[in-house]
């Protein structure tokens, strides 16, 4: 985290698991490495009309456990248990917020399991090759509306029912790695990691919340009321869907200019154009909807320095810019993406091989144009504004 993220050619600690498993061969014997991330997000959302609204604040924790064995002569097994993916966005006064519609909270928690093998070093080169078993979970809150319906209860869009979706599933991907280390001063790395696509099962709740006034009115032309109508739509049922997690591909290098101070230097590309859209399918077919992003690929490029200002006390300090592939149409109140760009800094402390080591780091998110109200055919009905606060630990041992 202090570093900036630029890890593809740092071999460590067992966190190489994540960042580039072909590094763990050179951690000799055992080593396990337990931490995490602390989040909390400041954002709004600014109508061009000139309304303001705010995004909760609550922290997000996501932990994270990594160890790497040395199986034997140049054969290293390692395991990653992480959060790679992860997403949650919860709007403030959600009754008279503008894109209540689209969303009032969505939150992605994913789990990965990373088994790997490390092969090497041979001559300067060490390869691996892991699988990837992710399990997610997608919950989406919103409100229902239909323009016909409000129309006969006035002008403006009436929530009739609120949405509750809470689906989960697992599925598999793979990923590998290279790094050549021809010597202490200098290392480079590579690591590319598969889509994989997960297919969602679970339930859709739904709560008739539509006004007295409106559910009383019988319809034009039926002898039924807009409320029996309502109550016979909105009942709770089976839902589906699926999410594609794109691949990535990163390299990077390290280098010691002298052996106190450490410099690395990465770059990112993830697949996002494989993201098309996002497919809600109910048991009640009329109720299907298919949310339309058309990502496109992204890329970030990271940098940190660290210097290792007395014996076993470590000083760090790291910088990334990220672009966003999110098209202005699919930045809305579900995922306000936005290009970033983030600092940080931290500090190690290392006694006897036990490491600790503590970060910070702060996102300042691009003000994105976006929308938020329903039936929407502009480009942008407002703008997306955010800063993100990241503080992470780890702690470190070989045994």
């Amino acid at each position: 985290v202090a570093l900036g993220g630029a890890a593809a050619a740092l071999a460590e600690d067992p966190s190489a698991v994540f960042y580039n498993p072909a590094g763990i061969v050179h951690l000799a014997g055992t080593h396990l490495q337990a931490g995490g991330t602390l989040a909390v997000d400041e954002a709004r959302f600014r109508t061009f009309g000139g309304g303001a609204f705010a995004r909760d604040e609550a922290p997000v924790f996501d932990g994270a456990l990594y160890a790497s064995h040395t199986v034997a002569e140049r054969l290293t097994g390692g395991l990653g248990i992480n959060a790679p993916w992860g997403l949650s966005v919860e709007w403030q006064d959600p009754d008279d917020f503008v894109g209540r519609f689209r969303s009032v909270e969505s939150r992605l928690r994913t789990v990965q399991f990373n088994p790997v093998l490390a092969y090497g070093p041979v001559g300067s080169w060490s390869a691996a090759l892991g699988v990837d078993v992710l399990d997610a979970t997608f919950d989406l809150a919103r409100f229902e509306q239909d323009p016909a319906l409000s129309a006969l209860g006035g002008t403006a869009p009436i929530a009739l029912a609120e949405t509750v979706l809470d689906m989960g599933g697992t599925a598999f991907g793979w990923n590998t790695a290279l790094m050549y280390r021809p010597s202490e001063r200098f290392t480079a790395g590579a690591q590319f990691r598969s889509e994989i696509e997960i297919d969602l099962s679970g339930r859709a709740d739904f709560t008739v919340v539509a006004p007295a006034d409106l559910r009383a009115i019988v319809l034009p032309g039926r002898e039924t009321t807009v409320g029996a109508l309502l109550d016979a739509r909105y009942v709770d049922q089976v839902a589906r869907s699926m999410l594609t997690f794109p691949a990535l591909g990163v390299a990077g290098i390290s280098y010691r200019p002298v052996a106190e101070l450490l410099i690395v230097v990465d770059a990112q590309w993830v697949g996002w154009e494989a993201v098309e859209s996002i497919a809600l399918a109910f048991a009640d077919t009329a109720l299907a909807e298919l949310l339309l992003l058309d990502y496109e690929d992204a890329w970030a490029v990271r940098w940190g320095a660290e210097l290792e200002y007395r014996p076993g006390l470590f000083l760090r300090l790291g910088y990334a810019w990220q672009e966003s592939p999110a098209p202005s149409p699919a930045v809305t109140p579900l995922l306000p993406d936005a290009g970033r760009d983030t600092y940080s800094a931290g500090f190690g402390f290392d006694w006897e091989g036990t490491a600790v080591d503590l970060a910070y780091r702060v996102s300042v998110l691009d003000d994105r144009e976006g929308v938020a109200f329903p039936e929407n055919t502009r480009p942008a009905d407002g703008i997306y504004e955010g800063v993100s606060h990241r503080i992470g630990v780890s702690l470190s041992r070989p045994f």
